[in-house]
């Protein structure tokens, strides 16, 4: 049977059963060689399912599908990847979910940048919303992606930037509360330095994967944003 045809039977079952939403599932692991942007398009529909059954039933069948079903998406859906990343996270400490309502715009801006159909970003929102922690998670998956490119991030502060870098590092720690190694598997750090604020994925580079520095502090040649340029902050207090 063709791919497409066993696609369309299962998805005509009784969704509302975990086996039958699960075997759906699987056909788009099938179909995703041939038709990406239909596994990923159909994948959509299980996630809200799946999400739906398991919060209606407490249901914990529906509840390791719909974690199956965002880490199928993740590595190409940054919405997908903050959820998937936060999971294990107790709810009081999530970051992304409980302010995923009022970020969702910022987050589908930030996939455009990622897919290059736009090249500059500006996000302006007050104090506090979370505009630096989504960026960082952003910088994260960007990284993870592209591990043999550079993102420069930078800003007037120095100490903010040290939090940035620890931040980071945090995120990336496969021992940590996230699961982005969940996600891109195969990379890893390979190299830290605290002093210059510096995190390397992949192989060894001369221009590292995570840089930070602040304005003033002598670029020239010491970095690169071959990935992406952050621009957090450039200018102090007032000014």
């Amino acid at each position: 049977m063709e791919i497409h045809k066993l696609v369309d039977k299962a998805f005509k079952r009784d969704l509302s059963d975990p086996s039958a939403l699960n075997d759906a599932f699987d056909t788009l692991r099938l179909l995703e060689p041939e038709n990406f942007s239909l596994a990923h398009e159909k994948n959509k529909e299980v996630r809200r399912l799946s999400a739906k059954y398991a919060a209606e039933r407490t249901d914990m069948k529906m509840f390791e599908l719909n974690k199956r079903a965002l880490l199928f998406d993740a590595p190409y859906d940054f919405d997908a990847a903050i959820r998937y990343a936060e999971w294990d996270r107790e709810p009081k400490k999530k970051f992304y979910m409980p302010r995923r309502k009022q970020l969702l715009p910022v987050v589908q801006a930030m996939q455009r940048l990622s897919e290059r159909k736009i090249r500059i970003l500006g996000v302006m929102a007050p104090p506090g919303v979370g505009k630096t922690t989504i960026e960082l998670m952003f910088m994260v998956m960007e990284g993870l992606k592209n591990p043999d490119l550079s993102i420069l991030m930078g800003s007037h502060s120095n100490s903010f930037l040290r939090g940035a870098y620890e931040e980071v590092g945090r995120m990336l720690d496969p021992k940590g509360e996230y699961l982005w190694k969940d996600i891109f598997p195969a990379v890893q750090v390979v190299k830290t330095n605290a002093q210059d604020m510096r995190i390397d994925l992949g192989k060894r580079k001369r221009f590292e994967t995570f840089e930070f520095s602040s304005i003033g502090s002598g670029n020239a040649g010491k970095v690169r944003a071959s990935n992406l340029l952050v621009a957090d902050d450039l200018v102090p207090d007032i000014e």
